[in-house]
């Protein structure tokens, strides 16, 4: 104890138990475990139940615990819809129009799905319940990636060809806005509104398929080159917001395919963390420290769900 002090400068706690609320990096004596004790940081992928109907295409969107996958094919194009509360998932009304390799943005209660193969301009919007028709993206694409909210959100990138484009969706219809500095499709997004994103990965070239590890901010007027991934990749998933963001899973071309690689965004750089447990292309969901991954193909299509967490958690400290 007096080494800790005259080290760190101040003393340990002294308890008896562990505390109830502890946070990431408390640290304390338990005198009766006779053990120092700290609350470490703990990330981990999970197994989730399978979803009804595996899928790749999927647009995803929601949260770990309310969570949308919409569209996607089998073998063919799909218009099903599933819902996920954490434990289970059930069946969703369909959308209107069946689509795969389509964006997604917002909530179960207030969730947007837009463009789609091939080269789709349809956005619907869904309630919880049942999708309708909303406004028509100004360019027709597919494998373009969403962030935001159902009445602030931001298309960006697709193809076919690799796009630069960029469009905001007010609720009613969509706007054009400036072209990102890297075209790509399939890249990942993440943003809390239309004006606070980012973009990252997907594929630059087509063909052959190139994938990218660049990342790009959109501040609501201009876009701004940031810190790039570790790991280049396309068709991945990716949320969270344009501070606090979580990308996984995806393929790398040229190079060793699908990859479980999972990086982490603090608003400056990207830091990897927990692998998942398989590699894949995927759909998903969340937030950095939950979210869910689902659906894709490793090949073949997949109907796994992964679960990601980020807690702190009781480790004993060996100092002997």
């Amino acid at each position: 104890m007096t080494v800790y002090k005259t080290l760190q400068g101040y003393k340990i706690k002294y308890l008896s138990s562990d505390p109830s609320n502890f946070k990431e990096g408390e640290i304390w004596y338990n005198s009766t475990a006779q053990k120092i004790k700290v609350a470490a940081e703990v990330t981990a992928w999970a197994a989730g139940e399978n979803m009804t109907t595996a899928r790749e295409g999927i647009g995803g969107l929601g949260i770990q615990t309310a969570a949308v996958a919409a569209g996607g094919e089998t073998s063919t194009a799909v218009a099903t819809t599933e819902e996920y509360d954490g434990t289970d998932w059930t069946s969703g009304g369909n959308l209107n129009t069946g689509r795969r390799i389509l964006g997604g943005a917002g909530t179960l209660t207030a969730g947007l799905v837009f463009s789609g193969f091939p080269a789709s301009t349809n956005t619907e919007e869904y309630d919880g319940t049942s999708w309708t028709d909303g406004g028509t993206l100004n360019t027709g694409r597919y494998g373009a990636r969403g962030s935001g909210v159902q009445t602030a959100a931001l298309a960006m990138g697709g193809g076919p060809g690799v796009k630069d484009n960029a469009e905001s969706y007010n609720g009613s219809a969509w706007t054009a806005e400036t072209a990102m500095n890297t075209a790509r499709v399939t890249g990942m997004g993440a943003g809390a509104t239309a004006n606070a994103t980012l973009i990252t990965g997907g594929y630059t070239q087509s063909p052959p398929t190139t994938s990218t590890g660049n990342t790009e901010s959109w501040n609501g007027s201009s876009w701004t080159e940031v810190a790039n991934l570790n790991s280049a990749r396309y068709d991945g998933a990716g949320d969270g917001t344009s501070t606090a963001a979580i990308i996984f899973g995806g393929s790398i071309t040229p190079g060793p395919g699908r990859t479980v690689n999972t990086e982490v965004w603090d608003g400056s750089s990207w830091a990897e963390t927990a692998n998942m447990a398989t590699a894949r292309n995927l759909s998903g969901c969340g937030i950095t420290t939950a979210a869910v991954g689902f659906g894709g193909s490793t090949p073949p299509i997949s109907n796994l769900t992964e679960e990601f967490s980020q807690a702190a958690a009781v480790r004993s400290v060996d100092v002997s």
